[in-house]
């Protein structure tokens, strides 16, 4: 598969599955030599930010690619893109941490008042809150690593370690801002030659998730952390974790044998996990799902029916606060990929004598597929109205819960069977224009309610 320099290749694969899953695939480098990694993805999966041919970039499937700098490593990218923070290369040829925006460009942020770096380098960023106000490193106070907190308007914050001389860098920062993990290699009685998975709740209280009765000191790094800091993914030992405030250490199986795994990005809920397996000859990026627990990404994408050199999915590095998009690279450069169902629930229903209805779609919304809508949970035997919205809606509160198919421009009148169930197959007709977007919802009679009427979930897709 050829590529054009400057341009995104978008390989975008529609399959007939029996979850209905959409695969897109971008590949964002410069070029295809595959030097290139996708770092980091924004809240909502929607930019991407990395390194391809030691230029630093971020990315969206609107804007296209654009270099934030030359021998750069950019960690973090905001929601809107206005925000990309990094390691930048300075005057003096040394590595600075900085921020870079559309319009205003590159920033550096220097360091502390220590007498000196380590060389000509000052400082790092490997990690950015959601909203772009705090990012986590570390700065040189000469060749040691001090933890340090940034934020705009304060600057640099250090953070406390169990021993004033030992290195330790902050690689995660939750999407809030206020937890920050990393590893510490200093101990009580003196340096120690391995990291320990590090936790700062606060700029004075370090805490380490990978302790165990056979790892007490807790040697391992923290990757990333989630929303709110209660959900983070590191490796111990040869072993990815998950740590959760509520559950503790969790080894996360592999993949098979080699050297190990390393979890490098966790879901917002911590429930999805990202990382890569070292076979030994190779890499490869794995998933860890709620469902299927640990799958190579090469292999969870063949399920859907697309099938892609594995040697292009080397390294997975980040993944979507709602577990849907990862980033990463291989020989083929940097990629983005987002698996998501065709059909979205979009909530809003209202509770009736059986509860809320539910109501389901599934089928793809390519000419010839079948669809079929599915609704659970109706009064018995009663009259319903499905309405069909096209693009922009106008959801409003209404009969305890929201209307999303709003505006309707059609209703087709159905009833529900003696267990309040309905069911309907449909094959889906040629010619729908592409970036179609369809908004279905029932309302279903019910006397069980004050108004006599109730209302199902909503659920919405977008013709390829």
């Amino acid at each position: 598969m050829n590529r054009v320099l400057h341009t995104s290749l978008f390989l975008a694969a529609l399959v007939a599955s029996a979850s209905a899953q959409r695969v897109t695939m971008h590949f964002v480098g410069e070029s295809g030599s595959g030097t290139g990694t996708a770092f980091a993805l924004s809240a909502d999966g929607g930019f991407a930010c990395g390194t391809d041919l030691n230029d630093g970039f971020v990315w969206s499937a609107a804007t296209g690619l654009t270099l934030v700098g030359p021998l750069a490593q950019p960690f973090g990218v905001t929601d809107d893109g206005a925000v990309v923070a990094g390691v930048f290369q300075n005057g003096a040829a040394g590595d600075e941490a900085g921020v870079w925006s559309p319009g205003v460009g590159l920033t550096f942020l220097g360091r502390t008042t220590f007498p000196s770096g380590c060389g000509p380098d000052v400082s790092w960023i490997e990690a950015l809150s959601w909203d772009g106000s705090v990012a986590g490193g570390h700065v040189w106070d000469g060749c040691r690593n001090v933890p340090a907190r940034w934020e705009p308007g304060t600057g640099w914050t250090l953070l406390a370690t169990t021993h004033p001389s030992g290195s330790a860098r902050v690689t995660a920062v939750s999407g809030d801002g206020q937890v920050l993990g990393g590893w510490d290699r200093s101990l009580p009685d003196g340096p120690a030659p391995e990291e320990r998975a590090s936790l700062w709740l606060d700029a004075s209280t370090q805490v380490f998730p990978a302790t165990s009765p056979t790892n007490p000191a807790g040697f391992g790094t923290v990757d990333d952390l989630n929303e709110d800091g209660t959900a983070a993914c590191g490796r111990t030992g040869s072993r990815a974790f998950r740590w959760t405030a509520s559950g503790g250490l969790e080894l996360l199986p592999d993949v098979g044998t080699g050297e190990g795994s390393y979890a490098k990005g966790i879901s917002a809920d911590g429930s999805v996990v990202v990382g890569i397996h070292d076979s030994g000859p190779q890499l490869e990026a794995v998933l860890w799902l709620p469902d299927l627990g640990a799958v190579r990404l090469v292999d969870h994408l063949a399920s859907f029916g697309v099938v892609v050199d594995p040697s292009w999915l080397r390294r997975i590095e980040d993944v979507s606060a709602d577990g849907t998009v990862f980033s990463g690279g291989g020989t083929n450069g940097p990629w983005v990929i987002r698996i998501e169902p065709t059909w979205v629930d979009l909530g809003g229903g209202a509770a009736g004598v059986a509860g809320v209805p539910r109501f389901t779609a599934d089928g793809e919304l390519t000419a010839g597929s079948v669809v079929t809508l599915a609704l659970e949970d109706a009064a018995p035997s009663a009259l319903m109205a499905g309405w069909l919205a096209l693009g922009d809606t106008a959801p409003i509160a209404v009969l305890g819960g929201t209307l999303h198919a709003n505006p309707k421009v059609l209703q087709i009148l159905r009833f529900s069977d003696g267990a309040g169930a309905w069911d309907e197959s449909l094959v889906w007709p040629a010619g729908v224009p592409a970036g179609t977007e369809f908004t279905v919802q029932m309302l279903v009679q019910d006397g069980s309610v004050p108004d006599g009427i109730t209302m199902s979930n909503a659920v919405a897709a977008v013709s390829p």
